[in-house]
């Protein structure tokens, strides 16, 4: 996946809409505190990092054995036409995931990406 330094597990990105929307389809999690994800409609507040916001993300890379729980998405709170880049971090205190910026935005990650190929 790159030089994430804090995701260990093989990762895949995806290559397609279908694929995007299918990894991002939460609505089950809609308020998953062990992967990290929140949503506003459930708790009343704005959902800040280290968690995820259900209703404002998209994974582009999701990790490729089941069980592993890793992804990186975009991360649309910080706007529509400039989401950045976060990807799950299980190397914190505790058994839950923390999600950490890796790119202020896509741009920015796409080239990082590029770098690292």
């Amino acid at each position: 996946m790159g030089k994430i330094s804090f995701l260990n597990v093989p990762m895949v990105l995806l290559k397609s809409i279908e694929e995007i929307r299918h990894a991002s389809d939460y609505e089950p999690l809609k308020n998953e505190l062990l992967l990290g994800i929140r949503c506003q409609d459930v708790t009343g507040a704005p959902v800040e990092l280290p968690h995820l916001d259900a209703d404002l993300f998209l994974f582009l890379a999701i990790n490729v054995l089941p069980g592993d729980d890793s992804a990186v998405a975009l991360d649309y709170r910080t706007g529509l036409n400039a989401p950045r880049v976060v990807a799950s971090d299980w190397t914190g205190p505790g058994d839950t995931c923390q999600w950490r910026v890796v790119a202020p935005n896509f741009e920015s990650f796409a080239q990082r990406f590029l770098e690292w190929n």
